[in-house]
């Protein structure tokens, strides 16, 4: 896989004085603030649901990252494994993998 090149985090949201979000930026120390997307497209829901999302992104990709690497544990040990809700666990690693490629630009 291909190291990540995105810009460190933390990333947040940054709002108005309604409450709407703007733009999500990733802050580098007590000065230092990068602008990682503005938020313009919808409502204030629309927009403050899109700026969390977008800055969990560097998490969610971590998360991701480990969980493939668990599931790549679980079936060299277990074998491929169903779940209560029918989905195997080759599946869910395919869907991982998928997404993570996708955020690696892979």
């Amino acid at each position: 896989m291909k190291k990540e090149k995105f810009t460190k985090g933390p990333w947040m949201p940054v709002t108005d004085v309604y409450g709407m979000a703007q733009q999500v930026i990733a802050k580098d120390g007590a000065i230092s603030v990068r602008l990682i997307c503005d938020c313009h497209a919808g409502g204030k829901e629309e927009r403050n649901a899109n700026a969390r999302l977008i800055s969990a992104s560097p998490e969610m990709l971590e998360a991701l990252q480990s969980a493939s690497f668990i599931l790549d544990e679980i079936c060299c040990k277990l074998g491929n494994i169903l779940s209560p809700n029918g989905i195997n666990t080759l599946e869910y690693r395919g869907k991982i993998d998928m997404a993570i490629q996708k955020a690696l630009g892979e």
